[in-house]
């Protein structure tokens, strides 16, 4: 997204968690319901791409993201971190 360090994958990411309510993604970014809305309509009209870029994600594992990035650790809230 233009502005943003978002990438339209990544609103769509937003959107799904949002059940695809588009003024509630607008105001957890804080951004007008306009350019949420924009991306929607972009997912849509480029919907192969977006889906792979979603499925990259999904498909993404602690291990592989280790691999890119060694010096990576995985945590989660109120546990321990583990190398």
């Amino acid at each position: 997204m233009q502005g943003s360090t978002l990438a339209v994958w990544e609103v769509m990411l937003l959107v799904r968690a949002y059940k695809a309510d588009a003024s509630a993604v607008a105001k957890h970014l804080e951004w007008p319901r306009a350019r949420v809305q924009a991306a929607v309509n972009y997912a849509e009209a480029f919907a192969e791409e977006i889906e792979q870029a979603l499925a990259e994600n999904d498909a993404a594992v602690f291990e592989t993201l280790k691999r890119m990035l060694p010096q990576t650790i995985e945590f989660a809230a109120g546990s321990k971190l583990r190398r």
